[in-house]
């Protein structure tokens, strides 16, 4: 296993054993002085940053190598998804691009960056919104697309993209 993947695992249990003992803190006092919508807000926040959103998925650092090796593809397409696992637009597209991959086996690579984890290798390539998608054909980018797709949204940008390479070349 690549140490710097255990590295960053451990890193994010000891990250939210400390961000329960702050939010229980936070409760016992809200509990005592608080307003109990308050009380129900902040419960419903810790429960989302201490078990992760619904649908999210954690996408481990991979290296430049890595990333290099899965965009120079030779074979398929790639699409690259910039997003995090707090951002609903970014959810809803990785379940998109998961529906893409069961829909259409082989049409494409799938290639998901969580920022959070990969901070260099988003600011690398300028993300500043988020999903933000990039397709790549044999190592080359050859388009972006900011904001949220659905499966018909994915297909379709893929498709037009390939017939205007294929067309140029």
């Amino acid at each position: 296993m690549d140490t710097s993947v255990s590295r960053d695992t451990e890193f994010a249990r000891n990250h939210h054993e400390v961000l329960k003992e702050i939010m229980r803190s936070i409760l016992e006092a809200l509990l005592r002085y608080g307003n109990w919508i308050v009380v129900a807000l902040v419960i419903f926040v810790v429960y989302q940053a201490v078990s992760g959103p619904s649908g999210a998925t954690n996408h481990p650092k991979i290296s430049d190598e890595q990333f290099e090796s899965a965009i120079k593809n030779d074979s398929l397409p790639v699409i690259v998804k910039f997003g995090a696992t707090w951002c609903p637009p970014c959810r809803t597209t990785d379940k998109a691009l998961e529906e893409f991959e069961k829909r259409t086996p082989g049409k494409a690579e799938i290639v998901i960056v969580d920022i959070d984890v990969n901070r260099e290798l988003a600011s690398r390539f300028s993300v500043s919104s988020i999903p933000h998608s990039f397709l790549f054909f044999r190592g080359k980018m050859i388009d972006e697309q900011v904001g949220g797709m659905d499966v018909d949204e994915i297909n379709s940008w893929l498709d037009k993209k390939l017939m205007s390479v294929s067309a140029r070349n």
